[in-house]
């Protein structure tokens, strides 16, 4: 077989797999058990998990401060982006 080949059929797969995922999700084992009373799929799987680990308030604020950093990353693209079409223009 091809690669490409290969890939796409692996892509397709990877796909399927997300949709079942998600649609499992959405209906196995599902509680109000979230903040506020909110709907978890696979409640029991999390519950188990969550009281197993517990809470850490200082993992919490790191994964916060470091999810801007895709973001930072997106905006300094946009403003070199924006640089470039302005140098551009003036040819």
């Amino acid at each position: 077989m091809k690669k490409e080949y290969k890939t796409g059929i692996f892509g397709i797969i990877c796909l399927l797999l997300f949709t079942i995922w998600t649609v499992l999700v959405l209906i196995v084992d599902v509680k109000p058990v979230g903040i506020g009373g909110t709907d978890i799929g696979f409640s029991s799987v999390n519950t188990a998990f969550h009281d197993l680990t517990g809470v850490h308030w200082k993992l919490y604020v790191l994964t916060d401060i470091l999810g801007a950093v895709p973001f930072a990353i997106c905006l300094g693209f946009a403003f070199h982006g924006l640089y470039q079409w302005q140098v551009y223009q003036r040819f």
